[in-house]
C-alpha cells in the first residue's frame, strides 16, 4: 500500500508543476494580448500586429485548454453560455456568406471567432484561477488609461498644433486626409485616439470605466482597497470619463447610462 502511494506521487507532482507553469503562461499570454490588441493598427484586418495578437490569443486558448485537461476537477461551460457562443459565431458566419466583400467579411468573422475563444477562456480562468482575473483586469485598465490620456492629448494639444502647422503651410497633409471625410475628421473636435474612430474609442473607454467599479466592489470574505488605491482608481475613472466626453459618442453615452443602471441594480439588490 505505501509502495503504490509512492508510485502515484511523482505523476501528481509533475502534473501540479505543469499546471503551475501553465498558469504563469496564461497570465503572460493574456497580458501580452491585452497590450498588443488595442494598438493593432486601429483594429484593421490583415495587420501584422493584429495577426500577432491573434496568434497570442490562440496560444492563450491552447494553454487554458491544456490546463483544464490537467485539472483534477473537470469544468464545463453551461449550456446557455455555449448557446450564446454558437449564436454569436453563427451570426458572423451567416453575414460572411451573404457579404459581397469577402475581403472584409472573412477577417471580421475570424475576429468574432477569436473573441468567442477569449470569452470561453475568460470564463474558465475566472472559475479556476480567480487571481488571474485581477491580473488581466489591472493590465487592461492600465492600457485603457494610457489610451484615455492619449485621446485628451490628441484633442487639446496634438490636433490644435497640427491645425496651426497646416494653416501656416509647414505641414502637408497625406492624401487620405485631403478628402471630405478626412477633412471632417481632421478639423473635427472628436477624440479618436489610435482607433481612428470616436465610437470605437468610446467603446474601449467604457470597458475601463466599468472595470474600475468592479475592482472596487466588495469581495467575499471582506477586505477593501486602501485609501491610496481608491484615490488612484478615482483619478483614473475621471480621466476615462473626460476622454469619453471628448469622443462626443452618443452611443457611448447611452452605454454609460446602461452600465450605471446595471451596477445600480446590483447595489440595490446586494444582500
Amino acid at each position: 500500500m505505501p509502495a503504490s502511494a509512492a508510485e502515484s506521487s511523482p505523476p501528481q507532482s509533475a502534473a501540479g508543476d505543469m499546471e503551475r507553469a501553465l498558469t504563469l503562461c496564461v497570465a503572460l499570454l493574456g497580458g501580452t494580448y491585452l497590450v498588443v490588441r488595442p494598438i493593432a493598427s486601429q483594429f484593421m484586418p490583415y495587420s501584422g500586429d493584429a495577426a500577432f495578437a491573434g496568434l497570442v490569443a490562440v496560444l492563450l486558448a491552447f494553454c487554458v485548454g491544456v490546463k483544464m485537461l490537467l485539472s483534477q476537477r473537470p469544468l464545463y461551460a453551461p449550456d446557455r453560455l455555449v448557446l450564446a457562443a454558437v449564436l454569436w459565431l453563427g451570426l458572423f458566419v451567416w453575414g460572411g456568406l451573404r457579404s459581397p466583400n469577402l475581403g472584409t467579411a472573412v477577417p471580421q468573422a475570424c475576429d468574432a471567432a477569436i473573441y468567442l475563444v477569449l470569452m470561453l477562456c475568460g470564463y474558465f480562468v475566472a472559475r479556476r484561477d480567480r487571481a488571474l482575473v485581477g491580473v488581466f483586469s489591472r493590465v487592461l485598465v492600465a492600457m485603457i488609461a494610457v489610451e484615455a490620456f492619449a485621446a485628451l492629448w490628441q484633442r487639446y494639444v496634438e490636433l490644435p498644433r497640427l491645425w496651426a502647422e497646416v494653416k501656416a503651410g509647414r505641414e502637408v497633409l497625406p492624401e487620405a486626409l485631403q478628402s471630405a471625410m478626412g477633412q471632417a475628421r481632421l478639423y473635427g473636435d472628436d477624440a479618436f485616439g489610435s482607433f481612428g474612430n470616436p465610437n470605437s474609442l468610446a467603446a474601449y473607454l467604457l470597458v475601463g470605466t466599468w472595470l474600475l467599479p468592479g475592482l472596487c466592489w466588495p469581495r467575499e470574505g471582506g477586505g477593501s482597497a486602501s485609501r491610496r488605491q481608491r484615490v488612484l482608481r478615482m483619478l483614473l475613472l475621471v480621466l476615462m470619463l473626460m476622454a469619453l466626453l471628448a469622443t462626443n459618442s452618443k452611443g457611448g453615452y447611452v452605454a454609460l447610462v446602461a452600465g450605471a443602471w446595471f451596477y445600480g441594480a446590483q447595489y440595490v439588490a446586494w444582500p
